[in-house]
């Protein structure tokens, strides 16, 4: 798991690389309060086994998590673009195997400014 915390004045850019398993497991989770908007994109960068994703907001950051993108397959070279403007606290891309026992590669880039 990947926990990122904004403690830059602006803004933040980064990116994050897994494997998938076969439960699901955070791809990123993203403490991102202040953040105004957000832009992730997921790819599967992997070349024989397609994923699966979830993504999940929270308003508090030990709060109620709401499912912001529902379970969602992801192809081999296909790329996910999420796009938030709400000022969240958290958010967690979740990520699976599509099969059990096929994991797959993943790249998850994340963009964000501060309100």
């Amino acid at each position: 798991m990947t926990e990122i915390a904004n403690n830059v004045p602006d803004g933040i850019s980064e990116f994050v690389l897994g494997t998938t398993a076969d439960a699901y497991a955070y791809g990123l989770k993203w403490i991102c309060l202040g953040m105004a908007s957000k832009t992730i994109f997921l790819k599967n960068t992997d070349i024989a086994n397609a994923l699966k994703y979830k993504v999940l907001t929270l308003a508090y950051h030990n709060g109620i998590e709401y499912e912001e993108v529902a379970e969602t397959s992801l192809a081999v070279g296909d790329i996910a673009q999420i796009n938030m403007g709400y000022p969240y606290a958290c958010v967690k891309v979740m990520v699976k195997s599509s099969l059990a026992g096929t994991p797959a590669d993943y790249e998850i880039d994340y963009t964000g400014n501060k309100c």
